[in-house]
Protein backbone atom coordinates (compact mmCIF):
# COMPACT_ATOMS: atom_id res chain seq x y z
CA UNK A 1 0.00 0.00 0.00
CA UNK A 2 1.52 3.43 -1.14
CA UNK A 3 1.21 6.44 1.35
CA UNK A 4 2.23 9.75 1.79
CA UNK A 5 5.37 9.90 4.68
CA UNK A 6 3.81 11.75 7.49
CA UNK A 7 5.71 10.41 10.51
CA UNK A 8 6.24 12.40 13.37
CA UNK A 9 3.91 15.47 11.67
CA UNK A 10 1.34 16.54 13.88
CA UNK A 11 -1.65 19.36 14.10
CA UNK A 12 -2.13 20.99 17.58
CA UNK A 13 -5.48 22.49 18.62
CA UNK A 14 -5.74 25.80 18.76
CA UNK A 15 -2.67 26.54 16.45
CA UNK A 16 -3.23 26.62 12.56
CA UNK A 17 -0.43 24.73 10.75
CA UNK A 18 0.99 21.38 11.24
CA UNK A 19 3.98 20.51 13.15
CA UNK A 20 7.04 18.08 13.09
CA UNK A 21 8.11 16.59 16.54
CA UNK A 22 11.64 17.22 17.21
CA UNK A 23 12.17 15.84 20.57
CA UNK A 24 10.73 15.10 23.94
CA UNK A 25 11.65 17.64 26.30
CA UNK A 26 10.65 17.46 30.35
CA UNK A 27 7.44 19.66 30.37
CA UNK A 28 6.25 18.64 26.78
CA UNK A 29 7.58 18.10 23.53
CA UNK A 30 10.01 20.64 21.27
CA UNK A 31 8.24 20.66 17.68
CA UNK A 32 9.32 22.43 14.35
CA UNK A 33 6.47 24.15 12.08
CA UNK A 34 6.71 22.19 8.65
CA UNK A 35 6.19 25.91 6.99
CA UNK A 36 8.64 28.43 8.97
CA UNK A 37 10.92 26.32 10.83
CA UNK A 38 10.10 27.95 13.55
CA UNK A 39 10.18 25.88 17.07
CA UNK A 40 8.13 25.61 20.12
CA UNK A 41 7.94 23.41 23.05
CA UNK A 42 4.42 22.15 23.42
CA UNK A 43 3.38 21.58 26.93
CA UNK A 44 1.78 17.63 28.29
CA UNK A 45 -1.21 19.00 28.45
CA UNK A 46 -1.88 20.23 25.15
CA UNK A 47 -3.71 18.83 22.71
CA UNK A 48 -2.05 17.54 19.88
CA UNK A 49 -2.95 14.82 17.12
CA UNK A 50 -0.46 12.76 15.09
CA UNK A 51 -1.92 12.85 11.64
CA UNK A 52 -0.96 8.84 11.60
CA UNK A 53 -3.42 8.42 13.75
CA UNK A 54 -6.39 9.57 11.81
CA UNK A 55 -8.52 7.81 9.85
CA UNK A 56 -11.34 8.14 7.23
CA UNK A 57 -14.10 6.34 7.01
CA UNK A 58 -15.18 4.63 4.05
CA UNK A 59 -18.03 2.55 3.40
CA UNK A 60 -16.34 -1.25 4.03
CA UNK A 61 -14.38 0.39 7.53
CA UNK A 62 -11.91 3.08 6.68
CA UNK A 63 -8.18 4.07 5.64
CA UNK A 64 -5.35 5.72 7.58
CA UNK A 65 -5.50 9.50 6.71
CA UNK A 66 -1.91 8.64 5.13
CA UNK A 67 -3.31 6.81 2.47
CA UNK A 68 -6.26 9.21 1.99
CA UNK A 69 -2.98 12.27 1.27
CA UNK A 70 -1.22 9.96 -1.40
CA UNK A 71 -4.99 9.42 -3.06
CA UNK A 72 -5.11 13.02 -3.46
CA UNK A 73 -1.46 13.77 -4.17
CA UNK A 74 -1.96 10.80 -7.47
CA UNK A 75 -6.08 12.86 -8.56
CA UNK A 76 -4.09 15.68 -8.71
CA UNK A 77 -1.11 14.70 -10.01
CA UNK A 78 1.39 16.10 -8.11
CA UNK A 79 -0.53 19.66 -7.83
CA UNK A 80 -1.92 21.56 -5.30
CA UNK A 81 -5.39 21.08 -4.14
CA UNK A 82 -8.11 23.52 -3.72
CA UNK A 83 -8.11 26.13 -1.06
CA UNK A 84 -9.82 24.91 2.01
CA UNK A 85 -11.22 28.27 2.47
CA UNK A 86 -11.36 29.86 -0.79
CA UNK A 87 -12.72 26.55 -2.60
CA UNK A 88 -16.31 25.91 -3.34
CA UNK A 89 -17.99 23.40 -1.77
CA UNK A 90 -18.59 21.63 -5.16
CA UNK A 91 -14.71 21.86 -6.26
CA UNK A 92 -14.03 20.35 -2.71
CA UNK A 93 -16.64 17.52 -3.35
CA UNK A 94 -16.09 16.86 -6.68
CA UNK A 95 -11.72 16.37 -6.02
CA UNK A 96 -12.29 14.16 -2.92
CA UNK A 97 -15.17 11.83 -4.65
CA UNK A 98 -12.41 11.51 -7.07
CA UNK A 99 -9.64 10.58 -5.24
CA UNK A 100 -11.70 8.76 -2.39
CA UNK A 101 -14.54 7.27 -4.24
CA UNK A 102 -16.14 4.76 -1.79
CA UNK A 103 -16.06 7.27 1.35
CA UNK A 104 -19.14 7.32 3.43
CA UNK A 105 -21.15 10.11 2.73
CA UNK A 106 -23.40 9.66 5.91
CA UNK A 107 -20.01 10.39 8.21
CA UNK A 108 -17.62 12.43 6.34
CA UNK A 109 -18.44 15.72 5.67
CA UNK A 110 -17.44 19.11 3.97
CA UNK A 111 -15.63 20.25 6.59
CA UNK A 112 -13.53 17.12 7.13
CA UNK A 113 -12.62 17.53 3.11
CA UNK A 114 -11.81 20.57 3.23
CA UNK A 115 -9.27 19.77 6.47
CA UNK A 116 -7.74 17.43 4.68
CA UNK A 117 -7.35 19.71 1.49
CA UNK A 118 -5.62 22.34 4.53
CA UNK A 119 -3.11 19.78 5.60
CA UNK A 120 -2.47 18.34 1.77
CA UNK A 121 -1.77 21.75 0.51
CA UNK A 122 1.24 22.71 3.43
CA UNK A 123 2.65 19.27 3.27
CA UNK A 124 2.93 20.54 -0.51
CA UNK A 125 4.44 23.80 0.45
CA UNK A 126 6.92 22.31 2.39
CA UNK A 127 7.63 19.90 0.22
CA UNK A 128 7.04 16.91 2.08
CA UNK A 129 4.74 14.81 0.18
CA UNK A 130 7.31 11.96 0.16
CA UNK A 131 5.63 9.02 -0.99
CA UNK A 132 6.34 5.40 0.60
CA UNK A 133 4.86 1.89 0.31
CA UNK A 134 4.60 -0.89 3.34
CA UNK A 135 5.78 -4.02 2.13
CA UNK A 136 3.49 -7.05 3.34
CA UNK A 137 6.00 -9.96 3.11
CA UNK A 138 4.26 -13.11 0.80
CA UNK A 139 2.72 -16.32 2.08
CA UNK A 140 5.48 -18.61 0.42
CA UNK A 141 8.52 -16.73 2.08
CA UNK A 142 6.49 -16.71 5.69
CA UNK A 143 6.43 -20.81 5.10
CA UNK A 144 9.63 -21.30 3.99
CA UNK A 145 10.89 -19.06 6.70
CA UNK A 146 9.01 -21.31 9.07
CA UNK A 147 9.99 -24.89 7.11
CA UNK A 148 13.89 -23.45 7.93
CA UNK A 149 13.35 -22.73 11.52
CA UNK A 150 11.95 -25.70 12.15
CA UNK A 151 14.51 -28.25 10.73
CA UNK A 152 17.15 -26.02 12.62
CA UNK A 153 15.39 -26.43 15.56
CA UNK A 154 15.08 -30.34 14.55
CA UNK A 155 18.94 -30.47 14.04
CA UNK A 156 19.55 -28.61 17.38
CA UNK A 157 17.75 -30.86 18.99
CA UNK A 158 19.24 -34.52 20.61
CA UNK A 159 17.33 -37.11 21.97
CA UNK A 160 20.24 -39.31 23.13
CA UNK A 161 21.48 -38.17 26.66
CA UNK A 162 25.05 -36.63 27.18
CA UNK A 163 27.91 -37.95 28.62
CA UNK A 164 27.55 -35.79 31.68
CA UNK A 165 23.94 -36.24 31.41
CA UNK A 166 24.74 -40.49 31.91
CA UNK A 167 26.96 -39.93 34.34
CA UNK A 168 24.53 -38.17 36.53
CA UNK A 169 21.97 -40.41 36.19
CA UNK A 170 24.28 -43.55 36.79
CA UNK A 171 25.97 -41.56 40.08
CA UNK A 172 22.54 -40.99 41.05
CA UNK A 173 21.24 -44.64 40.89
CA UNK A 174 24.24 -46.02 42.60
CA UNK A 175 23.46 -43.36 45.88
CA UNK A 176 20.19 -44.96 45.93
CA UNK A 177 21.92 -48.99 45.33
CA UNK A 178 24.16 -48.13 48.20
CA UNK A 179 21.77 -46.28 50.70
CA UNK A 180 20.69 -48.38 53.40
CA UNK A 181 17.24 -50.05 53.91
CA UNK A 182 15.41 -49.10 57.08
CA UNK A 183 12.14 -50.75 57.67
CA UNK A 184 9.92 -51.29 61.69
CA UNK A 185 9.33 -54.67 60.90
CA UNK A 186 13.10 -56.18 63.41
CA UNK A 187 12.37 -58.78 65.61
CA UNK A 188 13.55 -57.48 68.81
CA UNK A 189 16.59 -58.88 70.42
CA UNK A 190 17.20 -61.64 73.26
CA UNK A 191 17.27 -60.25 76.83
CA UNK A 192 20.20 -61.01 78.73
CA UNK A 193 19.86 -63.05 81.47
CA UNK A 194 21.21 -61.75 84.95
CA UNK A 195 23.76 -63.73 86.65
CA UNK A 196 20.55 -63.93 90.26
CA UNK A 197 18.34 -65.86 86.83
CA UNK A 198 21.44 -68.19 86.35
CA UNK A 199 22.03 -68.99 89.66
CA UNK A 200 18.18 -69.93 90.61
CA UNK A 201 18.17 -71.97 87.07
CA UNK A 202 21.50 -74.16 87.82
Amino acid sequence: MKKINIEKIIAISGTPGLFKVISNGVKGIIVENIIDKKRTIVLNNGKIYSLDTIRIFINDGEIPVAEALYRLYETLNKNTAPHHKTGTDEEIVSTFEKAIPEYDKERVNISNMRKLFQWYNLLHQANMLEVKEDKEPSSDSDTSKTETTTKENNTNTTTEPTETNKSKKSRSKSKTEEAPIVTDNKEPAPKKRSRKEKSDNE
